[in-house]
């Protein structure tokens, strides 16, 4: 039998290919597969779509959080499919990782029929609402219905299951899929029968590949007074910092040329995507770390404003610091989590960190260092700090945990994704790898540091 009819044998195959069909539309590239009997409708879809990247991991915890390294890579949510029971419940660390770190990540997981729920069934947990404290959006399927009617909502529901996990303020989203038997492709006439009076369009999809519904979700700019509130106070300042913290894939270069035409230095986060690729002009910091636990020294650096995107810094030094120097702080980011714990900041603008900033350096006119005797100061002041703590650092190292880190930070070729685990190694890579004009994408999970 061919994929095509296999897919169709049943009403659990037409229901879980277009399922996996639509999310496939929607953007989905990737599945990852961790076995099991419940799942196995989903598995055959995903198997014969042409368009899937299948991966198999034997454990539902690994496949999890190898779906979320997609996400964290990509931008975009990978989907991972798990059988019913505990196996779903193997998924929440990555969920909570997911929610922490604004990571878009799919979890798509059989479950037995609704009237095993609440008894004493095998391998029948409560699904729904597992994730319910860090999902973006949850769906419970119906069991599964060929009618025009049905069919649509299902593909409605796998384009708004995308959308939800990308964003903005990415995230897991749950889609629980109940299933009665048969599991397996086992031809049933009747259902063969309704699927064949069913509206083509419902059944096979939108002509041309389109999603059942395209769903747009720009990355929100402020209000017009709000950017001008900014403007002024940049301006103004004689010793503005850009901090970039944890920030999306993809923004590092918009976040560095801004900066630029801001003429604003740049602490960056290894993980901010803003450390590594062409600098544009504007001068990066990546000693801050070392720099700030001299009292005097931070003292000196201490700005006037503080502009900073996205999460908090990797470094409870510099965390502090920005906290307490006194200067005027906004934070900008469009996540749903709040960017500032230590309750300090002056102004929150829930916006798209990258495209805001670009959007102040468009409509300021900033002044010229070389005319501004403070600005030209307090650039020349970070750069001096800045090369001479990279100079220390490029000589003999009494610590052989820096080592690593720089050998490793080094020796990944442009391009390669280095990721870097939480605890000492991450605050490693902080403390010892400087701006670099090559591309390298650093990641790691600091959302929950799980």
């Amino acid at each position: 039998m061919s994929d095509a009819k296999m897919s169709d044998a049943n009403r659990n195959q037409v229901w879980a290919r277009a399922l996996l069909d639509e999310l496939a539309r929607s953007g989905v590239r990737h599945v990852v597969l961790a076995p099991g009997s419940r799942s196995t409708p989903l598995v055959l879809a995903a198997h014969a779509h042409g368009g899937l990247a299948l991966h198999l991991c034997l454990d539902e915890r690994s496949a999890a959080f190898f779906a979320l390294g997609i996400g964290r890579a990509s931008g975009h949510p990978a989907a991972v499919i798990t059988t019913s029971g505990t196996a779903v419940a193997n998924l929440l660390p990555a969920a909570v990782e997911a929610d922490r770190a604004e990571v878009p990540l799919l979890l798509v997981t059989a479950d037995r029929p609704r009237e095993l729920r609440d008894a004493d069934a095998n391998q029948s947990v409560t699904q729904p609402g597992l994730f319910a404290t860090c999902a973006r959006a949850a769906w419970d399927l119906m069991h599964a219905e060929l009618t025009d009617d049905a069919l649509r909502h299902l593909r409605g529901v796998a384009c708004r299951a995308v959308a939800a996990a990308r964003g903005p303020g990415a995230g897991p989203v749950h889609v629980n899929v109940p299933l009665r038997k048969p599991l397996e492709p086992e031809a049933v006439e009747t259902d063969r029968a309704a699927t064949a009076a069913l509206d083509a369009e419902a059944r096979e999809g939108r002509a041309g590949g389109a999603p059942w519904v395209r769903i747009e979700r720009a990355p929100a700019t402020p209000a017009s007074a709000s950017l001008e509130r900014v403007r002024a106070r940049v301006a103004e300042a004689a010793r503005p910092l850009v901090v970039a913290g944890h920030l999306p894939v993809g923004a590092g270069e918009t976040v560095r040329r801004a900066a630029a035409a801001l003429g604003m230095p740049i602490l960056a986060d290894p993980l901010s995507g803003v450390r590594f690729g062409p600098g544009g002009g504007a001068p990066r910091v990546t000693v801050y770390d070392t720099l700030l636990r001299d009292a005097e020294l931070a003292r000196s650096l201490e700005p006037d404003l503080i502009v900073q995107l996205g999460r908090t810094p990797t470094s409870a030094v510099t965390a502090r610091w920005l906290a307490g120097c006194g200067a005027v702080r906004i934070v900008i980011d469009d996540g749903p989590l709040w960017k500032d714990h230590r309750a300090t900041a002056h102004e929150v603008i829930d916006a798209a960190p990258a495209e805001t900033l670009a959007a102040l350096a468009s409509g300021i006119g900033v002044r010229e260092a070389a005319g501004d005797e403070a600005r030209a100061t307090w650039h020349a002041t970070w750069h001096t700090v800045e090369e001479a703590a990279r100079a220390v650092y490029a000589g003999d190292l009494a610590s052989d945990e820096l080592a690593v880190a720089r050998a490793a930070v080094e020796h990944t070729p442009a391009g390669v994704p280095l990721f870097v685990s939480s605890s000492m190694p991450i605050r490693d890579v902080d403390t010892i790898s400087g701006a670099d004009e090559r591309a390298l994408p650093i990641f790691g999970n600091r959302g929950a540091s799980g």
